[in-house]
């Protein structure tokens, strides 16, 4: 009897942990991701100039499509062109430029 209690108490303990563990690292993985794309909207203000409220609406919609369980092109395609939506005549013109390497970068960084 007094094993079986032992073994049971162990058996809770170690559940408890894992499930701690795999907690902290969901939530490590969402702050990375998060950070990414605070990342990715200031590298594409510098590139082209975006204002402070761009810049924001800009990680508003990489988050937007972070949460996407499923990503496929379409959903890449509707994304840059909500961000494509934000900018003005010269911003559009700089973003096409960069628009291939930014979004790949993005990609890359996203799956690591």
């Amino acid at each position: 009897m007094k094993s079986l209690l032992t073994i049971l108490i162990l058996s809770s303990f170690l559940l408890t942990t894992i499930n701690i563990n795999a907690t902290t690292n969901d939530s490590s993985k969402t702050s990375q991701k998060e950070n990414l794309t605070k990342v990715m909207a200031n590298k594409l203000q510098e590139k082209i100039l975006l204002s402070d409220g761009q810049t924001s609406q800009v990680e508003a919609l990489l988050n937007s499509y972070l949460l996407l369980k499923v990503k496929s092109d379409k959903d890449a395609d509707n994304t840059l062109t909500k961000i494509e939506s934000l900018l003005d005549k010269r911003q559009k013109a700089k973003f096409s430029i960069v628009k291939d390497d930014w979004w790949g970068y993005f990609i890359k960084h996203l799956n690591n």
